[in-house]
């Protein structure tokens, strides 16, 4: 799913897995710096994913453009290299009902 993310150099397009079996929305730690986040500043947390295994996070938020609504997250910032743009349920699938029609190749949203 591609969004835009707020960042300091204007709206910047990422592509994000929508996953709604993930509690929250995760991105690289390296994406705070992008947005101005003082990483170091935000509580840490751990998260579960997948194969049930700790990973160290931080916690802040970031703003992202879908269409014309424009959403603050809560959102999980991942340390290491590898982790993944996911969106989560918390703070975005009670604003939205999802649609997908697999056969369009299309997923649309309509706010509640």
């Amino acid at each position: 799913l591609p969004l835009q993310v707020s960042t300091l150099y204007g709206w910047r397009r990422f592509r994000f897995l929508l996953d709604s079996g993930a509690d929250y929305t995760t991105v690289p730690e390296s994406l705070a710096e992008l947005i101005g986040i003082d990483i170091t500043r935000c509580p840490r947390a751990q998260v579960f994913g997948i194969e049930d295994r700790p990973v160290s996070a931080r916690v802040s938020s970031i703003t992202i453009r879908l269409g014309s609504e424009t959403i603050a997250l809560r959102c999980h910032f991942l340390e290491g290299g590898g982790a993944s743009y996911l969106l989560g349920r918390m703070d975005f699938f009670t604003r939205f009902n999802i649609s997908f029609q697999n056969d369009q190749r299309l997923v649309s949203f309509k706010r509640i």
